[in-house]
């Protein structure tokens, strides 16, 4: 599987890994092997991966949601980042570093 088609640089590590999972058993791999296969990827990934995939959401998020005041957009930010799968310490970070650059 290639890299490009995971886009890791727009998606969760959970959605990476549920990809991955999707297309190694629709090949036939058992889950031993899957197991192995997602260890291996996420070893040689960056630790900063999910950072910048959550940083291009959200401000993907923020222009979406630009017509709210400031506690809502945040909200419906937050609540649209979990949904694809991204840790809450992340998303505080990343939105945390959002308001401070537009402030």
């Amino acid at each position: 599987m290639k890299r490009k088609q995971l886009e890791t640089n727009r998606r969760s590590a959970t959605e990476v890994q549920q990809r991955i999972q999707q297309t190694l058993m629709q090949r036939g791999f058992t889950f031993d092997i899957i197991s192995e296969a997602i260890q291996t990827f996420w070893e040689e990934e960056d630790e900063d991966v999910e950072v910048v995939a959550c940083r291009k959401q959200a401000e993907k998020l923020s222009r979406k949601f630009s017509g709210y005041d400031a506690f809502e957009r945040k909200q419906r930010m937050k609540m649209q980042l979990r949904r694809k799968g991204f840790p809450y310490d992340v998303i505080e970070r990343t939105l945390d570093r959002l308001a401070e650059e537009e402030s």
